[in-house]
């Protein structure tokens, strides 16, 4: 029934979006260690 009111789904996605970049850095940090560790393995 909350999911009425526009403040609460104006939250709802903001959490959402907050979510995404959280989830768009995590990957972007992840390529990042794993292209380092690759550049680890093919320097030894």
């Amino acid at each position: 029934m909350l999911n009425n009111y526009p403040g609460v789904r104006r939250e709802k996605r903001r959490e959402m979006s907050e979510l995404l970049v959280n989830v768009v850095l995590a990957v972007s940090w992840a390529v990042q260690i794993e292209q380092g560790v690759l550049k680890e393995m093919l320097l030894d």
